[in-house]
């Protein structure tokens, strides 16, 4: 295994693991969804539109240009 070829200090860091209790875990959840409702409360104020409402509009084509007319008593 490789925690066997690493150093005892190593082997601790692979050991350890977080543990959340479930209150800790509902707080948490809560707090994300708090600050993804701030995020939408600003985006509003901003007067920004969601990502993907607004579609580019499509260029108008630019009209053709007329060939130019030769110019009088000019030659090539």
């Amino acid at each position: 295994m490789v925690g066997e070829r690493l150093s005892p200090m190593l082997q601790k860091r692979f050991v350890a693991q977080l543990v959340i209790s479930r209150e800790d875990a509902s707080a948490i959840g809560s707090l994300v969804k708090a600050w993804e409702s701030c995020q939408e409360r600003i985006r509003i104020h901003r007067n920004k539109p969601m990502p993907g409402v607004l579609r580019p509009e499509k260029s108008k084509p630019k009209p053709k240009r007329k060939p130019a007319s030769p110019v009088a008593g000019a030659e090539c």
